[in-house]
């Protein structure tokens, strides 16, 4: 099978405040194997004509006071091979909540924690476990996938100082 024949997903853009709704519907019509929840920090980019994603401008450009997550959730169809992704925007407005699909798919609450600890995202009804990767206990600093948080491995040296060596 070349790429060129491969099956696409079809994308679906939806608000955050209907997430659930959306989801519950993608079960009924038959979507009910779940393959991912995961998120981005769409700061900085625009969307193609085929629903991919380029980079504009600075990668660590903010849109207002803080830039948009997307929160992607991936169902397939088993029984036709088709797959549908759900996409919906997560503004620093609204606290990056987002209602929790764990009474929908007992599989969410893994992903959904990850997104959580990775993004800073809340999921409303979510797993009330602390977080995987907290911050007072990892040394990354709370959401390390955020284009806005520089990783220490990533930070420049002092000016005029020497350069890291690789071990």
């Amino acid at each position: 099978m070349s790429l060129d024949a491969a099956p696409t997903d079809e994308v679906v853009g939806v608000e955050a405040s209907r997430w659930h709704d959306a989801v519950a519907e993608a079960l009924g019509a038959g979507y009910r194997w779940l393959c991912l929840i995961t998120a981005w920090d769409s700061s900085g980019e625009t969307v193609t004509r085929r629903g991919g994603r380029r980079a504009t401008g600075s990668a660590h450009a903010a849109e207002g006071p803080g830039p948009d997550m997307v929160v992607c959730c991936r169902l397939l169809d088993r029984s036709t091979g088709r797959a549908v992704r759900l996409e919906t925007r997560v503004s620093f407005d609204d606290g990056y909540r987002l209602s929790s699909v764990r009474d929908l798919l007992a599989g969410a609450v893994w992903y959904e924690r990850e997104v959580s600890d990775q993004f800073g995202i809340s999921f409303d009804g979510g797993d009330p476990r602390r977080l995987v990767i907290h911050p007072d206990r990892s040394g990354t600093g709370p959401a390390p996938l955020r284009r806005s948080v520089e990783l220490a491995a990533r930070a420049p040296g002092p000016p005029g100082g020497r350069e890291r060596s690789r071990r």
